[in-house]
């Protein structure tokens, strides 16, 4: 529609693959036939004449980008996603904090995998919100009440697959809950934000945030969870390398808490505990080391391993494959 309103345009591509014959893609294909109904002749068409007589500059070969940025440009809240960014690339952080670059959101009616793990966080709150007895039938037929509600309004026809997938989780759900419970464990809140103001040399104050899943408390101590939907494989080797993998240990310090993965995707469901060892202390000063290079002319280089690279939003920005070595 934007196009069409744009005036006069000349779509072009490539005839020709090698040998083959190439056509023109489905969206050309689609205004083709638009105009036929609408006017009824086809688009109008021009073989490619002489080249023009002052060619347009060819671009130069594509480097690794490396940007640097200003202490004014550096954002002012870093969240646990935002460091990991961070980690995961530099670059990426430079594309997404920096310069605020986010995909679009797709009309999709189908509910896919993001979409029912949002759903079983508001599933999940709702329940502990409304203290539940610590009777497991009880309890279970007000966790199925809860979710039959939730996944009621969810519009998408896909929504009653993911419903029979969590029918057949939720009592194993609940007798991790229990087994938590038994050991003195309350709940306290849920979807909660924790925020810590923090002064880094050259950048000035920040503030250090994260909206926890979970949290349960036993006396002064606390206990926070992380509803996860990824497999307990996948989770415990996050927990190998606290130092790479930094979500967990950043929500233990921003809530001087012990912290642990819940994976509810499949059954047994069991808590995966970070490791009472972790220096969490430190994890989290190194953000602040790396914003202080930063603020301090370090550059943001896209270096991206190949796992994080397949589903980086800014990959079409770096152009990581093409770049000249």
């Amino acid at each position: 529609m934007q196009l069409l309103t744009q005036g006069p345009a000349l779509l072009s591509w490539q005839a020709w693959n090698n040998d083959e014959p190439n056509p023109a893609s489905p969206l050309v294909l689609r205004l083709q036939a638009l105009h036929q109904a609408a006017w009824g002749t086809a688009l109008p068409t021009q073989t490619i004449g002489a080249p023009p007589t002052q060619c347009s500059p060819l671009p130069g070969a594509s480097v690794q980008p490396a940007p640097t940025v200003s202490a004014a440009q550096l954002p002012r809240h870093y969240s646990p996603t935002a460091y990991q960014t961070l980690l995961d690339c530099p670059y990426r952080f430079f594309a997404r904090s920096v310069l605020g670059i986010r995909e679009l959101d797709e009309a999709d009616e189908a509910l896919d995998k993001s979409d029912y793990g949002n759903a079983l966080h508001r599933i999940l709150k709702a329940f502990h919100d409304s203290h539940p007895p610590l009777e497991r039938d009880a309890a279970l037929a007000r966790l199925n009440a809860i979710s039959a509600a939730e996944f009621a309004m969810l519009p998408a026809w896909t929504a009653a697959a993911w419903r029979c997938k969590w029918e057949r989780i939720q009592p194993a759900y609940l007798d991790a809950w229990l087994a938590h419970a038994s050991a003195g464990w309350r709940y306290e809140s849920g979807e909660t934000d924790f925020a810590v103001p923090h002064t880094i040399a050259g950048l000035g104050e920040v503030t250090l945030h994260g909206r926890v899943d979970r949290v349960d408390a036993k006396g002064d101590a606390r206990y926070v969870i992380d509803y996860k939907t990824s497999t307990a494989q996948s989770l415990r080797k996050k927990l190998k390398a606290p130092d790479e993998a930094v979500q967990l240990p950043f929500y233990a310090w921003l809530c001087e808490a012990a912290a642990a993965y819940l994976p509810i995707n499949e059954v047994p469901v069991a808590p995966l505990e970070l490791d009472g060892e972790t220096d969490v202390e430190a994890i989290s000063r190194r953000l602040s080391d790396l914003l202080e290079a930063i603020a301090a002319g370090a550059t943001l280089p896209a270096h991206g391993i190949d796992g994080v690279c397949a589903y980086c939003e800014a990959r079409g920005l770096c152009r990581k494959g093409m770049w000249h070595e």
